[in-house]
């Protein structure tokens, strides 16, 4: 890529002084962790993709972080996610207190330590979809992702003179904001969305939405309140959970066969997902976690309380430990009307209390088992279902729109780094001194240190 006059490519490493920092985070374990300490881990959440979030709630004492000897961050630091997603957003650490915080070893922190290159315009270069493609093609790892910091220190941004670093942080900053201010109303209406539809589905189940059809019909049946037994079909393992851990391992799977059904599959919402198959002698042995059409599986643990209804055509298989699998008797509830109801606001305000654990929510068959279930006629049903589905569909269509404005300006956003890279952003002044200056700056004081001679110590008597 050709340069404008008075620019030139650095690698990050050649930005940083001797008096600043290119390191990683250090290794804090759960073990070296403190809820009373006084220092705050900053943590690979804490990372925006261009902002920081400030969310981590995790702790060590100044005597622990003495200990591992951790690198303190300071206001104005550039920290980089070593690890997606994205992998290698950046941002400026904004918090005041000095030894109040350190980060996590998958962060890597740069400290410039100059007056030559200024932060806020390296961050922004970091985070510019060129220099995104070229951390993506540094990475390794197989399951986990992530850049060395090695590889993150041989990255090349173009570096323009000083005085154009500030003219082109003055245009971002203005453009961002105004990005930002739409984002941020954006960002609004898809929360009154969901709100919205949990305000739905709570007025299904009160009854409100049905409340003139029930009126203008006779001998409709009044509503009662039933267990989840009252409500599945009468055969053997109408209800059922997944099986134990050792009974289905990953050394068990082949590349065909029966499908095991999964999170995965529920989380997406999409019963083809994934990929893991049992022989049929293993399916034979673990018959009575077997699946079978319109059954409706729920995930179990993390993202706990999703459903899936599987359809006519799904595959023969099993369901793995972290679902249950429920048989319906539709003469009795409908499958969609279960599905809204136990995703509701209310029904997850009752199981999450229970489900949640010190790591992760778990939910299971005895709390299931416990949950209250509205029972009203098949005719109120699919009519309630039908009201949902009206007035989610347009939820829907709202909720594309917002979403495909939200990528348009995030789009925008790299349409200006696009601009910053190439140098096309602002007008260039050949009076600036070019940058190939502040890099030599920079050398040259590196240089000084590493050449100054070591002090002699005096022999005492």
């Amino acid at each position: 890529m050709e340069l404008p006059k008075g620019w030139v490519a650095a690698k990050l490493n050649e930005l940083v002084s001797p008096i600043g920092i290119f390191c990683d985070g250090d290794w804090v374990e759960s073990k070296d962790q403190d809820p009373n300490g006084g220092i705050r881990l900053i943590q690979l959440a804490d990372i925006g993709d261009g902002y920081f979030i400030d969310k981590s709630n995790r702790f060590l004492t100044k005597e622990k972080a003495a200990l591992l000897k951790c690198t303190f961050l300071n206001k104005g630091d550039i920290l980089i996610a070593r690890m997606p997603d994205p992998l290698g957003r950046a941002t400026i650490f904004p918090l005041d207190g000095d030894e109040q915080y350190v980060t996590v070893v998958d962060v890597a922190i740069i400290r410039l330590g100059n007056n030559y290159v200024l932060n806020k315009f390296c961050c922004y270069m970091v985070n510019a979809l060129e220099t995104r493609s070229e951390i993506a093609r540094q990475q390794s790892g197989t399951t986990r992702k992530r850049i060395a910091r090695k590889k993150l220190e041989a990255i090349t941004i173009p570096l323009p003179p000083l005085a154009e670093q500030q003219r082109i942080i003055v245009k971002i900053d203005a453009l961002f904001s105004k990005l930002d201010k739409g984002v941020e109303a954006l960002q609004a209406i898809r929360q009154q969305l969901r709100v919205y539809r949990q305000a739905v589905l709570k007025w299904a189940f009160e009854g409100k939405l049905t409340k003139n059809w029930r009126e203008k019909k006779s001998n409709i049946s009044a509503w009662e309140i039933v267990s989840i037994l009252n409500i599945i079909k009468n055969e053997k393992n109408a209800i059922k959970a997944g099986p134990f851990g050792s009974s289905l391992k990953k050394d068990m799977y082949t590349p065909t066969g029966y499908k095991i059904y999964g999170q995965e599959q529920v989380i997406n919402g999409d019963e083809t997902y994934g990929n893991y198959f049992i022989s049929k002698e293993k399916y034979n042995e673990l018959i009575t976690c077997k699946v079978k059409p319109n059954d409706i599986l729920i995930s179990l643990v993390g993202t706990i309380g999703k459903v899936l209804i599987l359809s006519t055509n799904c595959l023969p298989g099993i369901i793995n430990p972290r679902l249950i699998k429920i048989s319906l008797d539709e003469r009795k509830m409908l499958t969609k009307f279960f599905k809204y109801y136990f995703e509701s606001g209310y029904l997850r305000s009752l199981y999450k209390s229970k489900a949640h654990g010190a790591t992760m929510d778990v939910l299971n068959l005895g709390m299931i088992k416990e949950l209250p279930f509205p029972l009203c006629s098949i005719a109120e049903q699919t009519e309630i279902v039908t009201e949902i589905e009206s007035r989610l569909s347009v939820c829907d269509k709202l909720e594309a729109i917002v979403e495909e404005n939200l990528n348009k300006a995030q789009a925008l956003k790299q349409s200006i780094l696009k601009k910053t890279f190439t140098g096309q952003l602002v007008p260039q002044d050949p009076n600036d001194e070019p940058a190939e200056k502040l890099l030599e700056r920079i050398k040259a004081e590196r240089k000084s240190i590493t050449s100054k001679p070591k002090p002699v110590r005096k022999k005492t008597n």
